[in-house]
């Protein structure tokens, strides 16, 4: 048998949030055999949890139910659809000149004579190059620079600006600041470095914005690739209504373990922003 590999979700769903009243679950070893619970409170019961194991086939585990007897009263963490905000805070903040990123076709699907995605993300200040001259937009994009997006999205949505100060690391400063403002759990991610997934960037996205904000206006009875033991289906799912995701192919097709360029990103993020670039009138599977 192939080397193990293992996940830990919560049913329904990968989102380890207590249903109905916003409280994040603390947890540890959710890609491990022994999935860990911490801060285990008494409305936590009847939370039912099952593994993902894959080797040279995926076999899933039946479902254990938590019981606790006793316990302490939960206490509240910030939830997308508890965020107070207005999408008319989003305006353009920078000029962006055609040709000014030299490694940028503005003629790809991408660029200002098409898509226009990396002009938007930059003159609305989520995106920027990575030197003055250089976008990069078949480069990967990591954790830190996702959830740096996703930050500046939630603070512009809530304050109106998205003033940040960097220190050491440079991506301290959004870590904390999505923490304590509900956008991920202090343990969701062990490395901030690594690449994002296109799974992990969509649960990042949507907690940026209040839930209310994607108002769904296309159909999904099923995607190729998501399914019940998929990370985050939560997350995907909420962006396909809502016109966001639209997927590699007429299926729909996700692949949600695979990595996202830049410019794939540019084209994410302006449609979290803008819902009138969003698709709609489709229906999936």
């Amino acid at each position: 048998m192939g080397a193990q590999e293992y996940l830990w979700v919560s049913l329904p769903g990968t989102s380890f949030t207590i249903p109905g009243n916003g409280v994040r679950l603390n947890y540890s070893g959710a890609k491990t055999s022994t999935l860990t619970l911490t801060g285990v409170t008494a409305d936590m019961s009847g939370l039912a949890f099952r593994c993902a194991v894959a080797g040279n086939m995926v076999i899933y585990t039946n479902s254990a139910t938590l019981t606790v007897t006793g316990g302490a009263a939960p206490t509240p963490t910030p939830t997308p659809g508890s965020i107070t905000g207005n999408m008319s805070n989003f305006k353009p903040s920078n000029s962006y000149s055609p040709g000014q990123f030299t490694d940028v076709s503005e003629d790809a699907w991408y660029g200002y004579n098409q898509q226009k995605v990396v002009a938007l993300a930059y003159q609305y200040g989520l995106m920027m190059g990575k030197t003055a001259t250089e976008y990069t937009p078949s480069g990967n994009v990591t954790i830190a620079e996702a959830l740096t997006i996703a930050v500046r999205v939630h603070s512009i949505y809530t304050t109106g600006t998205a003033n940040f100060t960097q220190g050491s690391p440079w991506y301290q400063v959004y870590v904390d600041y999505a923490v304590a403002n509900g956008i991920i759990a202090a343990n969701d991610f062990p490395s901030y470095t690594r690449n994002v997934t296109r799974a992990e960037m969509a649960y990042l996205f949507v907690n940026a914005l209040s839930e209310a904000e994607f108002t769904a206006r296309n159909t999904v009875n099923s995607l190729p690739d998501v399914n019940n033991a998929t990370i985050n289906i939560d997350s995907i799912l909420l962006l396909y209504r809502a016109g966001v995701l639209t997927g590699s192919d007429a299926q729909g097709t996700f692949n949600p373990n695979n990595n996202i360029t830049r410019a794939e990103t540019a084209a994410i993020i302006t449609r979290v922003i803008l819902p009138s670039m969003r698709e709609s009138g489709k229906t999936f599977g």
